[in-house]
């Protein structure tokens, strides 16, 4: 099976560098209050819950409220094709991205090019044949945000942790901010320290 994922630039060089090989993911919709841990259960092929009152409870029982949890990314051995932010000749700067042929030449953001002079289009628009990057899982599983190590962040492809002010700033720390970043303003920041996909990958040569 293959699926899009999208990166913001920053974290697409961090693939290209090798750095990247983790990214976390809000669950969607989120987990019931009273779930406390979340594990894939291979031999019944389904994510289980842990609650308050202790016990196995799966979404395959009558428990009203909780969401069935499915990975929007696949499972591991499936493949992600990259959309980034991307450009063409300015030539096409009012083409749709669908009405592009594929004999025209793509430019990516990330390179820090601008050959082709057109407008920058955001990855959400990049079309398959467009993306050079494919990467292939190679694990899956949840956790709340907060639960992500240094060793961890570092393979979140963060990096610049270092004294500060008289303080010490850790890969954690970096990855908080990238990660208010971008979720924070979707009301799924640090703070509320939302269940998320940890996808672990692998840039298939």
């Amino acid at each position: 099976m293959e699926k899009p994922i999208l990166f913001n630039t920053e974290m697409v060089q961090a693939i290209l560098d090798g750095r990247k090989t983790q990214t976390r993911r809000v669950i969607k919709p989120q987990p019931c209050e009273w779930v406390e841990s979340i594990s894939f259960n291979q031999y019944q092929g389904r994510w289980e819950f842990t609650g308050d009152e202790g016990g196995m409870m799966s979404h395959a029982s009558s428990f009203p409220g909780q969401p069935l949890l499915k990975c929007p990314y696949g499972k591991p051995g499936d493949e992600l094709w990259v959309r980034e932010t991307w450009r063409t000749s300015r030539v096409n700067n009012l083409l749709k991205p669908s009405d592009l042929s594929q004999d025209d030449k793509i430019e990516y953001v990330e390179s820090g090019s601008q050959c082709l002079g057109g407008r920058i289009r955001q990855s959400i628009f990049m079309m398959r044949w467009m993306s050079r990057i494919q990467l292939t899982i190679k694990g899956v599983r949840v956790e709340r945000v907060q639960e992500i190590s240094d060793g961890e962040a570092l393979a979140e492809g963060v990096k610049g942790a270092g004294g500060m002010g008289g303080g010490l700033i850790t890969l954690r720390d970096r990855f908080q901010e990238l990660w208010n970043s971008i979720n924070e303003k979707r009301g799924r920041g640090w703070d509320s320290n939302p269940w998320v996909w940890v996808v672990e990958f692998e840039v298939k040569q």
